[in-house]
């Protein structure tokens, strides 16, 4: 479990480490990007995506209904790990705005690539984007979709 654990880290460089749901979590701006946990007969990955599991069953991988199991001796292949934290990073990205009208979007390595407000589905307040490297590129203030100000 410790492949997949340092093999998540270095994929999401910026991530944290957690405890959810009692299991060790990786976690980008407090979303979690997937649980992983060592039982008596595999290892499993818990995405946090239903089509992130289907996809791994699809690869011939053991499933349960939020989890992807693997063998005990050896880690999921380095491959198949990219291609989920990307699908999941995707799935992150999807689930915004949220009803409260919150906005952010992630680039691939989990890195946060912009965040504000929308409101009527238009920019509304103070949006910061970011780079790759997580500095900060600009900030700009709207209003009902106009821009108000750069910074």
């Amino acid at each position: 479990m410790l492949a997949v654990r340092d093999s998540l880290v270095t994929l999401l460089p910026t991530a944290t480490q957690d405890i959810s749901w009692g299991m060790p979590t990786i976690k980008v701006e407090g979303i979690g990007v997937s649980s992983f946990f060592g039982f008596r007969a595999h290892n499993s990955l818990f995405p946090y995506d239903t089509d992130i599991v289907t996809f791994a069953e699809s690869k011939g991988y053991e499933v349960t209904k939020g989890g992807i199991h693997f063998d005990l001796d050896k880690p999921m292949p380095a491959s198949l790990l990219k291609q989920i934290v990307r699908m999941r990073i995707e799935s992150i990205n999807a689930s915004f705005p949220k009803k409260s009208g919150e906005s952010k979007e992630f680039f691939p390595n989990g890195q946060l690539k912009a965040s504000g407000k929308v409101k009527n589905g238009e920019l509304h307040g103070v949006w910061n984007w970011y780079r790759k490297d997580g500095t900060l590129l600009r900030t700009e203030t709207y209003k009902n979709g106009s821009r108000v100000s750069v910074q």
